[in-house]
């Protein structure tokens, strides 16, 4: 897949089928040399096909074009793993776009003088405020002090490098440190016999230790016989 090949080529003649004699000139390779395109043909594999291949027999490798095949109505996604053929009709939000490389012919040239705009500066910050909340759900509810720590020191798999902001504040965070309200006293136990509910209360580890030299200490409490 090679986003600077104007035209689909191979240097393999087996890989094409409807061969047609073609004319169609010479392509320059690296280096200064180059090769002439002599047939043109179809290359299939049982799902798509790809038409007008100009067949150079000088060329060693198969290069399939991203703006022939961006013509078909497709798009094309790069990531780190692979490279994706996306089926026609599928829209990108403009909000995911951070650089963009205008077509220019069969090819796509990026400015990299040009400064970028204040959106992209903008899609940044809300970028950093998503990923933090994000990684602070993932994490445990970590602060976003500690968070930072992690990112710098790469000590997360996949973790961004990157300064964490939490613009949104955490509903789950908010409510368990949020202080609860006193029980009213009731003036008569609700329940009829010992037994019956039991109150406990594991707390510790204590400074002054039981003689036992245990540091923990369960307390039970019956609700009827207290």
């Amino acid at each position: 897949m090679d986003s600077g090949c104007s035209r689909h080529m191979t240097g393999d003649l087996s890989q094409l089928v409807n061969v047609k004699e073609f004319n169609g000139g010479y392509v320059s390779f690296a280096g200064g040399e180059s090769g002439r395109i002599t047939l043109k043909g179809t290359v299939q594999n049982g799902i798509l096909s790809f038409e007008n291949v100009n067949y150079v027999p000088e060329l060693k490798h198969n290069l399939l074009s991203i703006s022939q095949i961006c013509d078909r109505g497709n798009s094309v996604h790069f990531t780190k793993k692979g490279c994706h053929v996306l089926k026609p009709g599928i829209v990108i939000p403009d909000d995911w776009f951070l650089m963009t490389a205008e077509r220019k012919g069969n090819a796509y040239v990026i400015d990299m003088n040009k400064k970028p705009c204040e959106e992209i500066t903008c899609l940044f910050s809300k970028i950093s405020e998503h990923d933090g909340l994000l990684w602070h759900r993932r994490l445990g509810r970590v602060n976003m002090k500690n968070l930072n720590r992690l990112a710098k020191g790469q000590l997360v798999r996949d973790l961004p490098i990157k300064d964490f902001m939490l613009v949104e504040k955490c509903v789950a965070c908010a409510k368990g440190k949020a202080h609860r309200k006193p029980h009213k006293a009731k003036p008569a136990p609700s329940t009829k016999a010992v037994l019956e509910l039991l109150h406990m209360d594991l707390f510790g580890p204590v400074n002054v230790l039981s003689i036992g030299k245990k540091a923990y200490c369960l307390v039970i409490v019956d609700d009827y016989s207290r």
